[in-house]
């Protein structure tokens, strides 16, 4: 029977911060080209934080608007936070108000 290995003890952000100013700009750089590289949800968050490219929330704000009126006779505009306001066009391309 194999023994068993005994949880890894989990690391506070306060070491982590330690370890990042141990870096200069070039590390840092090469470091956030690393974590860009790992992963679409990264380069989105990426992409997010920075401002960079358009509107992140575009594509739920699509798959909302759809799954609430498709199908609906009446569309009404959907809330979103920070009192976003979005009208869904209807599934055949006119655009209601």
């Amino acid at each position: 029977m194999a023994a068993r290995r005994p949880p890894k003890a989990q690391v506070a952000w306060s070491q982590v911060k330690a370890k990042l100013s141990d870096f200069d700009r070039a590390g840092l750089i090469t470091l956030l080209h690393d974590l860009y590289a790992a992963s679409k949800e990264t380069q989105a968050f990426l992409r997010s934080r920075f401002g960079l490219g358009g509107d992140p929330l575009e594509p739920f704000l699509v798959r909302l608007g759809y799954s609430v009126t498709y199908g609906a006779s009446v569309t009404l505009p959907i809330r979103i936070r920070l009192d976003r306001v979005w009208t869904p066009k209807h599934p055949r391309g006119a655009a209601r108000t």
